[in-house]
């Protein structure tokens, strides 16, 4: 039998009996001395977490009006690689968030769960909703952080989004290490981002995170979020680009593209259903419709366009795009080495561009065939996008909302997934892009 490379075998463990089986028979093999000094090193902690960019989203003199007290050094640090790593990163992202995790911190007294145990912290040990499967799971595995991670299962989601099995020690460790970024993963994981953006005010936000209207303690929610209105102004130049002007009328920013989902889609090739891999050609028609409304008729639009992409070959193959493309009379072609002065060049110019990138895996380590979406506009930090297939989680990868109309994007995190090397690495500069040149 060939050999098995152990980060496969640990890639794919399921807790089958003959996996178990097989673990414990190699852990007999090794010496105490050899174990000690694996657990050393598969339990190390990456660096401390600190931001890229170079000015910090929020200083400590705001945390302080904010929270009423003051904020320690590796809070600050933790708080702010937080609000990067998660996007939230304008004005109302940042008010939201601040309020939320003070009522829930107790204006940031409560770093973990004040363990009685009561009876309701007894039922979390055994509880399979949370996963606590082990023995003593419920207390290791109690709240931690502004907004209380908890149960084994969370915890397991968490460290391997932050790439730190350590967290897997229990609440002391996201406590102490962790405090804020455990919120943020519970924040992307339930777009929140989006809800501030669709202009939700605090009554709405603190029922998400609290999961009752009116949520408990909503006054307080509310004047924590009164803090932090006065202590985070708002920032024109993060939520618009100037508007430009050709021939002579302005252009709009973001560009009000029309919005095809390649979800819909009734096109069936050789007895397959299309709409799983039509991205590209849902992208390519929105930017059609665009540049030449009314060519496409109705919310199925990309499906007309989908068929004229198979008279040239695959709906995957740029070439197939660009043909389709000059047929309805836009001269077009593939760009493999596009930034985003490339984007913001033809956002200027009116045109939106369809853009390619890698959707799954975490974004520091993009993995997939590759994924096409829409820009439609730009800020200084971000990009508007119509997403066919929904709204990406973009740090962890993957979707889980199949809304993807004018989605907010940050050019942090987007950009690692778009300007990339074919195994994932990140390379400014090599961005793939659909670049329209003419039409008439």
């Amino acid at each position: 039998m060939e050999p098995i490379k152990l980060v496969d075998a640990a890639k794919f463990y399921n807790k089958l009996p003959h996996q178990i089986a097989s673990w414990g028979w190699l852990e007999e093999q090794l010496s105490p001395e050899v174990l000690s000094e694996f657990a050393q090193k598969y339990r190390s902690a990456p660096p401390a977490p600190a931001p890229s960019s170079s000015a910090a989203l929020i200083e400590a003199s705001q945390c302080r009006a904010i929270f009423g007290r003051d904020i320690t050094a590796s809070q600050l640090a933790d708080l702010n690689s937080c609000l990067e790593l998660f996007d939230i990163d304008t004005p109302d992202r940042i008010r939201h968030f601040m309020a939320q995790i003070a009522h829930e911190s107790g204006g940031l007294q409560f770093m973990s769960e004040i363990w009685g145990p009561t009876p309701a912290q007894a039922a979390y040990e055994g509880s399979r909703v949370l996963g606590n499967t082990e023995p003593g799971d419920g207390s290791r595995f109690r709240g931690a952080g502004v907004i209380q991670l908890t149960g084994r299962y969370n915890y397991g989601r968490f460290a391997k989004s932050v790439n730190d099995m350590r967290v897997m020690e229990g609440y002391k460790y996201v406590a102490e290490r962790y405090p804020f970024t455990s919120a943020g993963f519970w924040w992307n994981e339930n777009h929140m981002n989006r809800l501030v953006d669709s202009g939700a005010s605090c009554r709405q936000v603190s029922e998400r995170v609290n999961g009752r209207d009116p949520a408990n303690g909503l006054k307080e929610r509310e004047a924590y979020f009164d803090k932090a209105v006065k202590a985070i102004p708002q920032q024109a130049s993060t939520t618009s680009a100037p508007e430009s002007t050709v021939r002579g009328i302005a252009v709009n920013n973001p560009l009000p593209v029309p919005y095809f989902s390649q979800r819909d889609s009734d096109v069936s090739v050789q007895g397959k259903w299309q709409g799983q891999r039509m991205c590209f050609s849902s992208s390519c028609a929105m930017m059609l419709e665009f540049l030449k409304p009314n060519t496409l008729v109705g919310k199925n639009g990309d499906d007309q366009y989908l068929k004229k992409v198979f008279t040239y070959g695959d709906t995957v193959e740029a070439s197939s795009q660009i043909q389709a493309l000059e047929s309805y009379g836009i001269t077009a072609r593939k760009v493999e080495n596009a930034n985003f002065s490339t984007i913001e060049q033809q956002i200027d110019r009116g045109i939106p561009v369809p853009c390619g990138f890698l959707h799954h895996g975490h974004v520091d380590a993009p993995t997939g065939t590759g994924h096409w979406l829409c820009v439609v506009g730009y800020t200084p930090t971000h990009v508007y996008v119509n997403d066919p297939f929904g709204e990406i989680d973009l740090v962890n990868g993957g979707y889980s909302d199949v809304s993807g109309k004018c989605l907010l994007y940050s050019r942090r995190n987007f950009g690692r997934r778009w300007m990339v090397l074919n195994d994932g690495t990140y390379a400014p500069g090599n961005g793939w892009l659909i670049l329209a040149e003419h039409w008439n």
